[in-house]
């Protein structure tokens, strides 16, 4: 008489994949010993972590049954275990429960984009630099076609893109022209991770001022019509300035007839100077 007190062994294999986005993803489970197998779905338990879920499907015959998790969802990770009982062999011995198996990732979240500040806030002609920065790309395919220019005014820029890797791009705005401010978005797409989730859009960024326009200046009337030595002072008014150099030597002295005069300049700050014509003669 044989005595047979063992029962069939259960294994699980590992996933078939690693990561996924939304499968399938299959779990050989492989008995030993079994004379009868009547493992189903509801004998198998889903492990999960963060928002990660799936449908459980069985299938196969032999001594093999393959598990099948489909219709993933969510974000975490995902494994399983087979509960006891679902084999018995010729002594009516039952299989005892396996797992937790090894677990593989789900991943539905798509690679971050963000867009730094301009090289400069404001600007002449450029050019103008901003760093565009990808976390969780395995792949960027980021190109001046997929930069919109922001515009206000009449401002206006070429845009181009540079940089390797799976982390950063450079996004140059060259040939500035106008008047007003820039800035970009960039457009869904651009990158995607191991699992092929796309990356979303980025901006619009902070912007830059384009100022094309100079400075004004203005010359107020002289403090008299008429002197026999002066001195006689002008008011020149300056708008939209950051620095004022004038001096003497920058006035011309518009004469006529034997009328001459020494030129000073005085005065502080970005909105006004004093000229003053002394020593008048003539």
């Amino acid at each position: 008489v044989t005595v047979d007190n063992t029962p069939p062994s259960v294994s699980l294999s590992g996933p078939s994949v690693s990561a996924t986005k939304s499968g399938p993803v299959t779990y050989s489970v492989v008995y030993s010993g079994a004379t009868s197998i009547t493992l189903s779905s509801a004998n198998v338990t889903l492990n999960r972590t963060g928002s990660a879920n799936a449908s459980v499907g069985v299938s196969g015959t032999g001594s093999t049954r393959t598990v099948t998790l489909s219709n993933i969802t969510g974000d975490g990770t995902l494994g399983i275990s087979v509960a006891a009982g679902t084999a018995v062999d010729n002594a009516g011995n039952a299989a005892p429960a396996a797992g937790p198996s090894e677990v593989f990732v789900v991943d539905n979240t798509g690679p971050s984009v963000s867009i730094g500040p301009p090289s400069a806030t404001v600007t002449k002609t450029g050019p103008i630099e901003y760093v565009v920065t990808y976390s969780g790309a395995s792949n960027i395919t980021l190109g001046a076609a997929q930069v919109t220019l922001n515009k206000t005014g009449t401002a206006n820029a070429s845009v181009a893109v540079s940089g390797t890797g799976a982390s950063t791009r450079t996004v140059t705005l060259s040939n500035i022209t106008g008047d007003g401010t820039l800035g970009i978005t960039i457009a869904p797409g651009t990158a995607v991770d191991s699992v092929g989730n796309t990356a979303s859009s980025a901006g619009p960024s902070a912007v830059t001022n384009v100022d094309n326009t100079p400075p004004g200046v203005s010359i107020g009337a002289p403090s008299a019509s008429v002197t026999a030595s002066g001195p006689i002072t002008y008011a020149v008014s300056f708008t939209g300035a950051t620095n004022v150099t004038l001096q003497a030597s920058h006035v011309t002295l518009n004469r006529t007839g034997t009328a001459n005069a020494s030129v000073a300049v005085s005065g502080t700050g970005t909105s006004s100077r004093t000229v003053t014509l002394s020593s008048i003669t003539g």
